[in-house]
């Protein structure tokens, strides 16, 4: 029975830590939006100071902020051409 249930919990804790971790990373400062996996951003082509972000704009209100990047740019160079 424990086992059973142990199968279950760790891959609903697991979504759930990914999902957090997805809200924290891609809400709207302004207008509290939650943009499920960087749906509704319009990702901007301006320079970002910081290494591990780029600018993204908020479709709903216009809001232009910092994000974090995607994972897969690490692993394809980040496709800036530098």
């Amino acid at each position: 029975m424990n086992d059973n249930l142990i199968e279950i919990l760790i891959p609903v804790i697991f979504f759930a830590v990914v999902f957090f971790i997805n809200y924290i990373n891609h809400r709207c400062p302004k207008c509290k939006t939650w943009h499920f996996f960087r749906r509704d951003l319009i990702i901007l082509d301006k320079l970002c100071d910081k290494h591990d972000r780029e600018w993204a704009k908020c479709k709903k209100c216009g809001y232009e902020s910092e994000i974090y990047k995607e994972a897969k740019d690490y692993y394809l160079g980040g496709g800036t051409g530098e």
